[in-house]
């Protein structure tokens, strides 16, 4: 992927090109939440990798390209999994989509991401109102409420605070409380 990368952005420019810019790329939230990936770790042996097997004109590119491309790459790109879905199911690709990523996350999505062979669509699953927001969900939604919050704070680094997970987790202070 970073190689990709490399090469993307040494075309940049070219009239060839109809893909995403760097600049695209680097507006996107960086993020490492998951203490299982030591990125600087990562990059130690991808760079000179890449810098053994990538062609003398791209080699300057690799370094100031490694680590912001990765970091995005982990909290704005679309997978592509093994189904059905489980704890162990393989990761079988991924592509980064940058406006895609900006939609907001929902345990109780109102659009759905639909495949075309490389591209994706989002499609309403649902009636939506003048001035609401649209929104996807970062997967694991048949999941109770708890296990959901725990697996967005260790990917997404963030607590979800949706219509669905609000109430949620109000039924369940209530039978606590009762």
């Amino acid at each position: 992927m970073v190689a990709a990368a490399v090469v993307q952005r040494s075309r940049e420019g070219l009239k060839f090109t109809d893909t995403i810019s760097w600049n695209e790329v680097l507006d996107l939230q960086p993020g490492v939440f998951d203490d299982e990936i030591d990125l600087p770790s990562e990059i130690k042996q991808i760079v000179p990798f890449l810098m053994e097997n990538l062609p003398e004109e791209l080699r300057s590119l690799i370094e100031s390209t490694a680590y912001p491309f990765l970091s995005r790459h982990l909290s704005n790109s679309f997978g592509i999994w093994e189904l059905p879905i489980s704890p162990d199911s393989e990761n079988l690709g991924s592509a980064m989509y940058p406006s895609a990523s900006y939609f907001n996350h929902s345990c109780d999505p109102n659009i759905t991401k639909v495949r075309r062979g490389r591209s994706v669509l989002f499609v309403t699953s649902k009636e939506i109102s003048k001035g609401q927001e649209l929104c996807i969900s970062y997967g694991h939604t048949e999941r109770q409420v708890e296990e959901r919050q725990q697996v967005l704070r260790d990917w997404w680094g963030f607590n979800c605070n949706c219509p669905r997970c609000i109430k949620e987790l109000k039924e369940i202070e209530f039978k606590k409380e009762t």
